[in-house]
């Protein structure tokens, strides 16, 4: 089976992704944001959707459960990243 760019729209809460690769925008990110892509992309991290926000009727999935540091200088933080790009698959 292969990937579905548009899986993020169909996305309920509860749902479990990982972020297989790079969203195809990744030259947008900001390098902080590109670093913790690159972290999840590594580790193959599981999220899981949630909270929905929706805008002009569209649900935009969040996951609010990335406790991250992007080195050992700077503390641990807690991370709310919006799932609504390409490079996710979903896990069962």
């Amino acid at each position: 089976m292969g990937e579905d760019p548009e899986l993020w729209k169909k996305l309920e809460l509860g749902d479990r992704v990982r972020i297989s690769r790079f969203p195809s925008y990744e030259g947008c990110l900001h390098d902080d944001t590109a670093a913790l892509y690159r972290w999840l992309v590594e580790t193959s991290r599981v999220l899981t959707v949630m909270k929905l926000e929706f805008i002009e009727e569209q649900a935009y999935p969040w996951s609010g459960e990335i406790v991250w540091s992007m080195d050992s200088s700077h503390p641990e933080e807690f991370h709310w990243l919006m799932l609504n790009h390409d490079g996710l698959e979903r896990v069962d």
